[in-house]
């Protein structure tokens, strides 16, 4: 449970096992198998959390629109960028940065593939007042990115599913 002030933990049976003070105005979590990624939506800080323990915290450049978390601890933030109107931002289960893919358009939401092999970036332009949905997928660890155009539609979120698919709703 995450609030503006703190995010608590409970275990199956409903037994409180971790506390941790926050400091988030939006508090958004993204779960994985092993790590719980907090975020502030339009805010700078998140933390990712075990069961146990807080075990990183960190702070964006700008705001972050929307993030993701692999089971593997590979994570994703997108926030806005001075040199485009978003970057994405790809880090290792060690907390270090490995990618960033700049956006000349507004991005809705992001997806790590459950073993951190891909990396999903769904984003919408608008062009004469047409909107123009775009799902980026970009193979991790290589320059290999595919553009999928999804047409006139306001796409909203992305999430791969168990056997690897892509699901997205518009």
């Amino acid at each position: 449970v995450a609030g503006t002030s703190d995010i608590s933990f409970y275990n199956g049976a409903g037994a409180h096992t971790l506390q941790d003070t926050t400091s988030c105005k939006a508090p958004v979590l993204e779960p994985s198998d092993k790590y719980l990624l907090l975020y502030d939506e339009g805010g700078t800080s998140y933390a990712i959390y075990t069961t146990i323990a807080c075990v990183r915290t960190g702070e964006t450049e700008s705001a972050i629109q929307c993030a993701d978390m692999s089971d593997i601890g590979i994570y994703a933030l997108a926030s806005h960028s001075r040199e485009s109107k978003y970057v994405v931002t790809l880090y290792t289960p060690s907390f270090r940065e490995i990618a960033r893919y700049y956006r000349d358009t507004y991005v809705t939401d992001v997806a790590v593939s459950r073993n951190g092999k891909q990396l999903a970036i769904l984003s919408v332009d608008s062009e004469n007042s047409d909107l123009r949905g775009i799902l980026t997928v970009c193979e991790i660890g290589t320059e290999s990115t595919v553009d999928i155009q999804l047409g006139e539609q306001l796409p909203l979120a992305v999430s791969y599913l168990a056997d690897g698919t892509l699901a997205v709703v518009s």
